[in-house]
């Protein structure tokens, strides 16, 4: 999921493998598979490297080890490197 600002300042978290399709009519609008909308303060470039920030998250943790949330912010805050 991404955090995302809607136009009235309030954070929300879309699940990004919903979305179908990202409009910019001035402002940006996400259009979800489900038909939901929603318009964001975030620029389309914005949105786009938080998708691709995420997925790499995603690919960086998909193993058989047992991942805590701890590692997830030491290796987020530049702690260990492997």
């Amino acid at each position: 999921m991404i955090k995302v600002t809607d136009v009235g300042g309030n954070e929300k978290y879309i699940n990004c493998e919903l979305i179908e399709k990202i409009e910019l009519i001035p402002d940006t609008l996400l259009v979800l598979v489900n038909g939901h909308n929603f318009i964001v303060s975030e620029k389309p470039e914005e949105v786009i490297e938080k998708i691709i920030n995420f997925k790499r998250q995603c690919h960086m943790y998909h193993s058989a080890e047992k991942i805590t949330i701890e590692d997830v912010a030491e290796r987020k805050c530049g702690g260990d490197s492997e």
